[in-house]
């Protein structure tokens, strides 16, 4: 397969090649993608929001150089193209705590309210501004009859 030319939008400049991929190089890609999903799913949900976390750190400390190739790649400017790589950081430490979510616990953070389904009902957590929390837990909340057309 032929390679893709990456060029500097303001340059036009080559900035770096990409090697093509055949249809079949994608589906073996995609088979072993769906091979590790096993794997994967036996990860405890605390190891799985640690290595989210790694990665969210990884991403943290290389943030200028991942910004500077999106302003080479896409012609953003680079206060963009950090905030894009400090979103990219933030979306995975938000989604390694969805294990916390998911049974009702919540990271306690000034000024956040957070509730969410646990397994006895709807949990909520409450902070104004101090170090102290207010959790409390709800019954299950009426399933609402859908509206029919």
């Amino acid at each position: 397969m032929s390679a893709f030319t990456v060029l500097n939008p303001a340059t036009e400049e080559p900035v770096t090649s990409v090697p093509g991929t055949s249809a079949e190089q994608t589906d073996e890609a995609v088979a072993r993608a769906v091979a590790a999903t096993p794997a994967w799913r036996a990860v405890a949900p605390g190891d799985r929001a640690r290595l989210l976390r790694r990665f969210a750190a990884a991403i943290d400390d290389d943030l200028d150089h991942l910004a500077a190739l999106e302003v080479q790649g896409a012609g953003h400017t680079i206060g963009n193209a950090r905030w894009e790589a400090g979103n990219v950081r933030d979306v995975l430490n938000y989604y390694s705590a969805a294990p916390e979510r998911l049974f009702g616990r919540s990271r306690c953070r000034a000024g956040w309210t957070s509730r969410s389904r646990s397994r006895s009902g709807w949990s909520a957590s409450s902070c104004r501004g101090t170090s102290r929390c207010r959790s409390w837990a709800g019954a299950w909340l009426p399933r609402w009859p859908r509206a029919t057309r």
